[in-house]
């Protein structure tokens, strides 16, 4: 980048380069809302506040348990799971479906009616959430958004699976968000 000043080109300094790399950061962090969230927060109810300022359509732990419960999960109900292999790999939620968040496409979701209930969860909500908005324009109709993502789920210490059945484990995506994950039966891991 150079800047011309009484026909002489001058790059600017180390300096000035941070300086407009940090003020691009804050800017973007203030334009997301969310992304500095967790560390600020003194709780996670706080944090988790932050995070769905605005939305509607959750759906709580309790609520998804009654539809596994009552056997609407991949019969009914789409459960879809927005996150890395390595996160899902770790743990899930029985009954949800892959789609992953790097490598997000409208064909991933394509075999979906426009219209099926469809549950979105992440860690915590915003990755769910970004994928929930490119869904909700491409005319995807009823989605909802489990609150407080897996990490809330394992909180409140609801079954979690892998491939070698029931776990105890729960990726906690960033140490910013995973230290929320309080019960001590959980082991976070990264």
């Amino acid at each position: 980048m150079a800047t011309r000043t009484t026909g002489r080109t001058r790059t600017p300094g180390r300096n000035q380069v941070v300086r407009l790399i940090t003020a691009s950061l804050i800017l973007f962090a203030a334009a997301s809302g969310s992304l500095f969230a967790a560390g600020s927060a003194e709780s996670f109810d706080e944090a988790l506040e932050s995070i769905y300022e605005g939305r509607h359509n959750l759906v709580t732990g309790d609520e998804l348990v009654e539809l596994m419960d009552a056997g609407a999960i991949g019969r009914d109900v789409y459960l879809l799971d927005i996150r890395s292999t390595e996160e899902w790999e770790i743990s899930r939620i029985e009954g949800a479906e892959y789609i992953d968040y790097n490598d997000f496409s409208l064909d991933d979701v394509s075999h979906i009616p426009r219209d099926a209930p469809i549950i979105l969860y992440c860690a915590v909500g915003w990755r769910s959430g970004r994928v929930g908005r490119t869904m909700r324009d491409a005319g995807f109709s009823n989605l909802q958004d489990l609150y407080g993502g897996i990490l809330l789920w394992a909180d409140e210490r609801r079954p979690m699976v892998n491939d070698e059945g029931e776990t105890e484990q729960v990726h906690g995506r960033q140490r910013r968000w995973g230290r929320w994950v309080q019960h001590p039966e959980i082991e976070v891991v990264y």
